[in-house]
């Protein structure tokens, strides 16, 4: 639409330059046509004028727009990142607590195998007769952890 406006502005002031060669200098025609002349000018210039203003305010709308996507973009990514992050943090926490409860267990398990071992070293000793149970059980205390 605004460039048909301005295509017939155009032709219109073709059509007054070619009217104003046939017009003698000076007379009141020629001075009514070059004011008419400066009309059109003025219309042109400030069409031209709008359609700038609006190009840019579509230019600035779009940069506006690429901005906020840009940031949006930016924070999608920020998040993910921190999602990951977190995914991260709790696989490795996992893997903690099955260490710390493999740990726990050994600490659990390894004494009651040396002590039963102990025991049944002990009860063979006996029936040969080196050892008796209290013997044993004298044996075991001094060799038995305990908190003091």
């Amino acid at each position: 639409m605004n460039e048909d406006i301005i295509t017939m502005l155009d032709e219109q002031i073709k059509a007054e330059l070619g009217d104003l060669a046939n017009l003698t200098v000076g007379s009141k025609e020629h001075t009514e046509a070059i004011e008419g002349l400066a009309k059109l000018y003025r219309l042109r210039i400030d069409d031209s004028k709008a359609a700038m203003e609006y190009n840019k305010e579509i230019d600035d709308d779009n940069f506006r727009r690429e901005q906020m996507e840009q940031e949006q973009k930016q924070h999608q990514e920020q998040m993910e990142k921190e999602e990951q992050s977190r995914k991260e943090q709790l696989v490795e926490q996992k893997k903690d607590r099955y260490i710390r409860i493999g740990i726990a267990a050994a600490e659990l398990v390894v004494p009651l195998v040396f002590f039963a071992k102990i025991y049944q070293m002990g009860y063979d000793l006996e029936k040969d007769g080196t050892f008796t149970v209290q013997t044993l059980k004298n044996l075991i205390r001094f060799i038995k952890p305990t908190k003091r």
